[in-house]
């Protein structure tokens, strides 16, 4: 069930070889691959890889245009080791604050998701100082009609819900790892997995993504 809606699947890496250094590849049907600048893979003990994103910024350009979401619900989950949680670490925005489209990020600790529109933005989230440095997390989202719901390790751990506007169409391009601009908000930690469903993952969805993800 849970591979039903994907429009977004970043590959995951096994093995000895490096995975390509400029280019990481979108497994769904649509096939719009990731441009890497500035981050490295990492490769575990597992033998898993691991894209690192410092503070240069390094972050990853998917043109993604049939991640357009506004009246449609949506889903996005990564796995991710955060080196630093203090400041803005965005993992994934197609928008622009106040502007338009929609947002995934952790804020000193606090896990977000967001929805623009012309002069406005709304926000769902954990409780602050959630997260910390030096752990591995699989965080997702889900947005249902007017609720986004935030998730950590498979559990729903929203506690303040924002009322969610539809996200305003845009044409921009999806960062992972750094804002719209390319510069500010930057990643400080490692990915191995992202994907981005046209759907509400369910509680269960999440938590069976998470149970997958921590045997990698």
């Amino acid at each position: 069930m849970q591979s039903k809606g994907i429009v977004l699947d970043l590959q995951k890496y096994f093995g000895a070889s490096t995975p390509p250094a400029d280019t990481w590849a979108d497994e769904s049907r649509f096939g719009t691959d990731g441009v890497i600048t500035g981050a490295t893979w990492v490769r575990q003990p597992s033998g898993l890889w691991e894209l690192d994103f410092t503070a240069t910024p390094d972050y990853v350009e998917v043109t993604c245009p049939q991640c357009n979401f506004t009246s449609e619900d949506y889903s996005i989950v990564a796995r991710i080791k955060f080196d630093n949680v203090s400041g803005f670490n965005e993992i994934f925005i197609r928008g622009l604050l106040g502007t338009d489209g929609f947002g995934f990020i952790v804020v000193a600790g606090q896990l977000m998701g967001s929805t623009f529109q012309g002069g406005a933005s709304q926000y769902s989230r954990t409780p602050t100082t959630f997260l910390s440095a030096g752990t591995d997390y699989t965080l997702g989202m889900c947005r249902t009609g007017n609720s986004i719901r935030v998730f950590v390790n498979g559990v729903d751990e929203t506690t303040i819900v924002g009322v969610h506007t539809d996200p305003l169409t845009s044409a921009r391009t999806a960062k992972i790892g750094v804002y719209d601009d390319k510069s500010t908000y930057p990643l400080d930690g490692q990915i191995s997995f992202l994907r981005v469903y046209n759907r509400a993952l369910s509680a269960g969805e999440h938590l069976q993504i998470h149970n997958e993800l921590v045997k990698l």
